[in-house]
């Protein structure tokens, strides 16, 4: 009896293995054919496998600029800043920016991956200080409440110039 028991987990592995088999293959099909798709650039059809890779590449590029900045200096593990800022590079231009637009332009994404691997990281390790210093948080939501307030006003004042100047006839 236990030999059935052992045969049949052998054939119910065997049908699980070339089950993720398959389906391994056909992703990897589907994705060559997606990646092998040609795009205009700088008048050149280039695969858009290469756009990925440069976006990654991109990614590097600013994250260890990031590094360079006043922010991220004092701060601890180089590798970790380096990690957070590629992967805020990463998901800005993968995640993000097609939550925006169906296509975005390629040249966009590229810009994307290079301006958010650099100021989201030091922008993500800003607000982490402002989190954590109680101090620094009040002030920031005095500073965001007093910016809001005086641009209702300045809105306000513009509306009723405009108003007034429209039913007198004449501008002030």
């Amino acid at each position: 009896m236990p030999q059935n028991y052992f045969a049949a987990t052998q054939i119910a592995k065997g049908l699980v293995f070339s089950v993720s088999g398959v389906a391994a293959s056909a992703t990897a099909v589907g994705l060559g054919a997606q990646l092998n798709q040609t795009y205009a650039f700088l008048y050149l059809q280039l695969p858009l496998w290469y756009f990925y890779i440069a976006m990654i590449v991109l990614s590097f590029i600013g994250s260890f600029w990031a590094l360079f900045t006043d922010t991220l200096q004092s701060r601890g593990n180089p590798i970790l800043k380096v990690l957070v800022a590629v992967s805020v590079g990463l998901v800005s231009s993968f995640i993000v920016l097609p939550m925006f637009s169906n296509q975005p332009p390629v040249e966009v994404m590229l810009g994307v991956s290079l301006a958010g691997s650099f100021s989201g990281t030091v922008l993500l390790f800003l607000i982490a200080d402002v989190l954590n210093d109680e101090v620094l948080r009040k002030d920031v939501v005095l500073v965001i409440k007093t910016g809001i307030r005086e641009s209702v006003v300045m809105v306000v004042n513009r509306v009723q110039s405009i108003l007034a100047a429209i039913f007198k006839g004449g501008s002030k």
